[in-house]
């Protein structure tokens, strides 16, 4: 491979969009079964409404910013967003709103797909920090 990167080292990533997307589908559909699912036609928490163009053009440009990024740690993070914008993304194809079940005391409801895109944010911010103040 190129780059120096082994297999070992790029398959796990290649992995992980995929994987986020399924694990967020199937628990939205499961979550149906055992938990109140709400329809959040909203951009995030709940804030605004949402058009499809909104996150499909947010997606572009983290896929680009995926192309140019040189970072391992950023490419995970941006990979995170990627994938929990995406399958949110599906939802407001297929379900016309984005499904929310989870519920942690007075926090809007969210879902799996939200945490993965939080921890993505996370990972840039400390990946921003970790490089400011070294």
């Amino acid at each position: 491979m190129t780059n120096g990167l082994s297999f070992h080292a790029i398959f796990p990533s290649i992995l992980l969009v995929p994987t986020v997307i399924f694990l967020d589908q199937v628990s939205k559909s499961f979550a149906g079964n055992f938990l109140s699912v709400t329809c959040n036609k909203g951009i995030a928490f709940g804030i605004g409404n949402a058009l499809v163009f909104v996150p499909v053009f947010a997606l572009v440009i983290i896929f680009w910013l995926l192309k140019i990024e040189k970072s391992p740690r950023n490419k995970t993070g941006l990979m995170l967003i990627l994938s929990g914008g995406v399958s949110n993304l599906i939802d407001r194809i297929y379900h016309d709103c984005v499904r929310d079940f989870i519920s942690i005391s007075k926090f809007p409801l969210f879902n799996l797909a939200d945490i993965a895109i939080t921890i993505g944010a996370l990972v840039l911010v400390l990946s921003l920090f970790k490089k400011h103040f070294h």
